[in-house]
């Protein structure tokens, strides 16, 4: 995107021209991004931007696309990501989740909120079970370097290495130069920490049979707390008059 910045004359031949009219995107704050100032002002450690200079600056990934965003939350913690995620589910904005914005198809693009999780890093390696634990901001060279001196690798080699965070790789099932030999990222996936629509986290991955158990308990309990969430929303509209029909 292209910002255009003219100059305007002073004194008695000066244009009485708004530039805020000639471009409407130099507005500083959009309805959305005020919302989200308000739903998480005070909730995040993080830091929320809604002017427009960020929200342009992050309009873009490595992508022909440009989609000015309508805040920018520079995230510090999960805490951070999961009020946002229920932030945006209450204001029904869309959310965006961003690494270092290397992505080649637009996929770190959008209108709504973007969730910048550069700073959320950390690289716990087990060499003897060459197996390594990473924050999803962690970068790719990052934990390769931390790797090598237990003479191991992570595997799958993008070209933008020195940035790519992991959690973009997950996301887009990177590959690289070695994927032929080592695989693509969700070979080397074990298990994934996510923070769901409730904003709840869950971890996706192998289990054994008393996990699986008590994992079904929990998805039993929670059907049960939604239907009984849908019947008092129902019983709510029927008291406001919405047509039974309506209800079906």
């Amino acid at each position: 995107m292209s910002v255009l910045v003219f100059g305007w004359r002073s004194g008695a031949g000066a244009s009485k021209m708004d530039p805020g009219r000639l471009f409407p995107l130099m507005d500083a704050e959009t309805e959305a991004g005020a919302g989200l100032a308000a739903a998480l002002g005070g909730r995040v450690e993080g830091t929320l931007h809604t002017d427009l200079v960020t929200r342009l600056l992050y309009a873009t990934d490595a992508s022909n696309y440009k989609i000015v965003p309508d805040a920018v939350l520079v995230a510090r913690s999960v805490e951070d990501v999961q009020a946002a995620v229920l932030a945006c589910g209450e204001l029904k904005i869309p959310l965006t989740p961003r690494g270092a914005g290397t992505s080649l198809a637009g996929q770190a693009v959008g209108r709504g909120l973007h969730i910048d999780t550069y700073h959320l890093r950390g690289t716990v390696i087990d060499p003897d079970s060459h197996a390594a634990i990473v924050s999803c901001g962690t970068v790719q060279r990052d934990l390769d370097d931390e790797a090598a001196g237990f003479d191991l690798t992570f595997g799958p080699d993008t070209a933008t290495a020195d940035r790519a965070t992991l959690g973009g790789m997950v996301g887009n099932n990177s590959a690289g130069t070695r994927s032929i030999v080592y695989g693509m990222t969700r070979d080397r996936l074990e298990a994934a920490e996510i923070v769901l629509a409730d904003g709840s986290v869950a971890t996706f991955g192998e289990t054994d049979g008393s996990m699986a158990s008590g994992m079904l308990e929990q998805l039993e309990n929670r059907r049960r707390e939604l239907q009984a969430q849908i019947a008092q929303v129902e019983d709510d509209a029927r008291r406001a008059g919405v047509p039974p029909a309506w209800l079906r």
